[in-house]
């Protein structure tokens, strides 16, 4: 970040450069914004998503960059500036992948100064770069800018949900709106009052007879595994995933439970038993539609997302036949008297 003077301190710590560039920055509840380029040319504008910044791609000459375009995961594409059909143009584009954020980010206005906003009528944005948690990056630039033209920003949680910027045939002045750090996230509402009702997708039948060809009852016992698979995708919100909020990611998470259920019957001597097994594979699915709600240091924010949760498992049947004569049925919800 460009500074006006210059620290006595030749060592002085990064935690301390951070804290500069903190103190720069336009705090506005749980929003952090830093506009850099020029203050002519009418009111700024704030587009705040419910989404988080997914990609982003821009047109730039050895000026200025003329044309940004940035799609969140709302499903909001904010466009700046005009594309032009030009050779001598820098043309970048980057998407984020599931989980990345902004850890650094530069902005360079076309004139030095230690303001990052100012009212000259030929000031622009100039540049634009920064690096992510995944170690990639981007930058935007039609020549390379001397460090007096940079401005750092602070990103905050490193997630970008909206911009704020003043624009024409040009982009004059531009900030990534980013959120505060972020404490913790809340579902509200996660799943739909209206309960889903299950489908049976599979019925397995096995049948078995058990023979004593003793003089002595002996007791038969019936073993059947069940399981439960659940998943959890969210299509539109995977930049939200985080060393703390791992499960909110847009690739599914699939644990699976396993039980086994045991039962035990006597078979007389000289008898036999027949043994039905029937194992039914129950499916539902419920659409999530809903917000999680990004507790700030200073406020909170709401994030649409969209996803699906799904679930399938298995219930058992065990019936004992003695000659002809249905003795019990043991479900796995338990015993079942024979009427």
């Amino acid at each position: 970040m460009h500074a006006r003077g210059r620290s006595k301190d030749s060592h002085s710590s990064s935690s301390a450069v951070k804290s500069s560039t903190a103190r720069c920055m336009e705090h506005d509840g749980p929003y952090l914004s830093r506009m850099v380029g020029g203050s002519i040319g009418g009111t700024a504008s704030r587009n705040l998503t419910k989404g988080v910044l997914s990609f982003i791609s821009g047109q730039a000459t050895s000026s200025v960059v003329i044309f940004l375009e940035l799609a969140f995961t709302d499903g909001t594409l904010v466009t700046l500036g005009r594309r032009l059909d030009r050779s001598d143009t820098c043309q970048e584009s980057f998407s984020f992948e599931d989980g990345e954020r902004m850890t650094r980010c530069i902005l360079h206005r076309n004139q030095a100064g230690s303001e990052a906003l100012v009212a000259d009528p030929d000031a622009r944005l100039a540049a634009i770069s920064f690096t992510t948690s995944h170690g990639r990056s981007f930058q935007l630039s039609g020549k390379k800018w001397p460090d007096a033209d940079k401005f750092e920003l602070d990103v905050g949680s490193g997630l970008a949900v909206g911009v704020k910027a003043r624009s024409f045939a040009e982009v004059d002045a531009f900030s990534f709106v980013f959120l505060e750090p972020v404490v913790q996230f809340h579902y509200m509402d996660a799943i739909p009052a209206k309960a889903a009702h299950p489908h049976r997708t599979v019925i397995h039948t096995t049948t078995k007879c058990i023979d004593n060809t003793t003089d002595h009852a002996k007791e038969h016992a019936e073993e059947v595994t069940l399981s439960t698979t659940r998943s959890c995708a969210h299509t539109s919100l995977g930049a939200v995933v985080g060393t703390n909020l791992r499960t909110f990611s847009t690739a599914p998470t699939t644990p699976t439970e396993s039980r086994t259920i045991n039962q035990t019957t006597e078979v007389p001597p000289r008898e036999r038993v027949q043994v039905t097994t029937t194992v039914s594979t129950f499916q539902v699915e419920i659409p999530l539609t809903k917000e999680i709600h990004a507790v700030c240091v200073n406020g909170s924010h709401a994030l649409k997302y969209r996803g699906v949760y799904s679930a399938e498992w298995n219930e058992a049947t065990v019936e004992f036949e003695r000659r002809g004569f249905l003795q019990y049925v043991f479900t796995s919800e338990g015993l079942r008297d024979v009427d």
